[in-house]
C-alpha cells in the first residue's frame, strides 16, 4: 500500500537499525516487488508504510537495495532533469541535482561499503534518500515551480 504524499511516516527523518539478514532479504524482495508493481525505478520504505532506513533502485539491467545509506560526497557539477514520484502521482517537475553522488551503505548481503553514482542512478538515489530525510521532492522546487506542476496535474486528473 503506497501512502499518500503527506503521511507522517514520510515527513519523518529515518535512523539507522541495525538489521539481520533475513529482514534484509525480505525487506529486499518486498522492496521490489511494490516497485514493480507500482511501475516505479526507486521505492523508499516509508513509501509503504516501513519504518526502516532502506530504499531500492530497480530500471533495465540494474537493481540494488540500500540499506542504511548515507550521502558521502555530491558532486559540483549539477543537472536538470524531470521527476515525479509514485507518491504524488502524475506531479512532474524539472529539478537540479548533483551529477554524481558517493553512497556509503549495506548491502542485501551484510557488506557495508561505498559507490559512486551517476546519471539517471544518481537522481533516483537522491530522490530516495529525500525521502528517508522526510523530505519530498517538490520542496527542492521554487513556490512558482511547484504550484504550476500541481496546477498542471489537477487539471490533468480532471
Amino acid at each position: 500500500m503506497l501512502l499518500p504524499y503527506d503521511h507522517e511516516l514520510l515527513r519523518k527523518k529515518l535512523v539507522y537499525t541495525e538489521l539481520d539478514q533475513a529482514l534484509r532479504e525480505d525487506l529486499h524482495k518486498t522492496l521490489i516487488e511494490a516497485c514493480t508493481k507500482l511501475g516505479g525505478v526507486g521505492l523508499s520504505a516509508n513509501q509503504i508504510g516501513i519504518d526502516n532506513r532502506v530504499f531500492c533502485v530497480r530500471m533495465a539491467g540494474y537493481e540494488e537495495t540500500f540499506f542504511n545509506p548515507v550521502v558521502v560526497k555530491e558532486s559540483d557539477k549539477f543537472t536538470l532533469f524531470k521527476e515525479g514520484c509514485l507518491s504524488q502521482p502524475g506531479v512532474y517537475i524539472t529539478l537540479k541535482r548533483p551529477e554524481s553522488v558517493m553512497l556509503e551503505f549495506t548491502t542485501i548481503a551484510g557488506e557495508r561499503k561505498q559507490a559512486l553514482f551517476n546519471g539517471i542512478t544518481a537522481r533516483i538515489i537522491q530522490h530516495e534518500y529525500d525521502h528517508m530525510e522526510g523530505r519530498n521532492f517538490l520542496e527542492l522546487a521554487s513556490p512558482l515551480k511547484k504550484a504550476m506542476a500541481l496546477k498542471q496535474a489537477k487539471k490533468k486528473a480532471a
